[in-house]
């Protein structure tokens, strides 16, 4: 399904590091129904969706807007989730059936320095340059990105989309240590699958 790319200008937020901009790209995701005779349909459900964030920084003592990350958030269903053993941590926290989830599928707030890795798995939109973009990735260096609280306030942000959306629980599945420190920041609980926030 094609991408709508957010009204609103970018949000952005204050970090040791200068003012990083988020920009917002959502697409619904499609839900197959059955009807009368086996035939089967599929509908854009907005209530099922993925979101594609893109983060660009200002540097303190600059005026030009670099790309440093991107992360990919998915919005579901608790009866989406076919792992019987998921959905039993996701009913012990106290969670529904209907209840909307998300789950941070990639978060990158900064580029790794890994550069592999990166272009390994960053998908780009239908209207982007691969390539440029991954170059742009790597114009600041890492050293100047990290511990600057760009995770923190990006993570921040998201959430605070997943709350003014409805969902009810976030989580994620990392082995990354920072990645993991983030979370239990964030107060998420740690699971036998997943790390897990009650919104």
């Amino acid at each position: 399904m094609a991408w709508v790319t957010g009204k609103e200008p970018p949000k952005e937020t204050e970090t040791i590091a200068g003012v990083v901009k988020l920009s917002v790209a959502e697409r619904p995701l499609v839900q197959e129904i059955k009807k009368f005779l086996h035939r089967k349909k599929h509908i854009e459900d907005w209530g099922r969706k993925e979101i594609a964030y893109r983060f660009s920084l200002v540097q303190s003592d600059s005026s030009e807007e670099n790309l440093i990350g991107y992360a990919t958030v998915v919005y579901r269903r608790l009866n989406d989730i076919q792992d019987p053993n998921m959905r039993a941590v996701f009913k012990k926290a106290g969670l529904r059936e209907d209840d909307k989830i998300a789950m941070l599928d990639h978060f990158y707030p900064i580029h790794s320095e890994d550069k592999k890795e990166i272009i390994e798995r960053f998908q780009p939109l239908p209207s982007e340059d691969k390539a440029a973009m991954i170059e742009e990735f790597f114009k600041i260096p890492f050293e100047e990105l990290k511990r600057k609280g760009i995770g923190s306030a990006i993570l921040d942000e998201v959430l605070e989309k997943c709350k003014s959306e409805g969902v009810a629980a976030a989580y994620c599945c990392t082995t990354k240590p920072e990645m993991q420190a983030l979370l239990t920041k964030f107060g998420f609980q740690r699971t036998e699958y997943f790390y897990l926030k009650i919104l």
